[in-house]
């Protein structure tokens, strides 16, 4: 079974995650304004759309934010 909050199947499908290659793509500021940008979408929305799950995926970004902030 896929894992929908940490490694989605269909973000890996091209043998590399997603947020690798954006991360290559937009550099550390761009990457971590991106990240942001995701926590705010799922915070917003968690009440009226995917609840608890919504909630696990802006977590999952908060923790893909400390880990590129420490790099």
């Amino acid at each position: 079974m896929a894992d929908i909050i940490h490694h989605p199947a269909h973000y890996t499908w091209r043998g590399r995650e997603c947020v690798d290659h954006l991360r290559d793509w937009l550099g550390h500021a761009g990457y971590l304004a991106y990240l942001e940008g995701n926590v705010q979408k799922y915070l917003y929305r968690w009440q009226k759309k995917n609840g608890i799950e919504d909630l696990d995926k802006a977590i999952e970004y908060i923790e893909l934010m400390k880990k590129e902030a420490n790099e």
